[in-house]
């Protein structure tokens, strides 16, 4: 091989480097916002299905059907 075919062989396994780089940086940012979305939304369903919460003078129950049916039908409630 000549210098310049050195020289630009060099260059592409550089930028293929990088390249490789880049993408596990970008497969690594998204495994923790998928894991950050799952550890969220199970915090949340937790927190909402917790019991003997008092919203508007309705208490809300384990069963979230049952707490939208007594707010959209007042008669409903107990």
């Amino acid at each position: 091989m000549t210098e310049q075919q050195n020289v630009l062989a060099a260059e592409r396994e550089e930028i293929a480097t990088r390249v490789a780089s880049f993408k596990a940086t970008q497969e690594k940012f998204q495994r923790e916002r998928e894991e950050y979305f799952a550890a969220t939304l199970q915090k949340a369903r937790s927190e909402f299905r917790t019991p003997a919460i008092l919203v508007l003078g309705t208490t809300l129950r384990s069963d979230p059907d049952t707490f939208i049916a007594q707010r959209s039908n007042p008669e409903s409630r107990n």
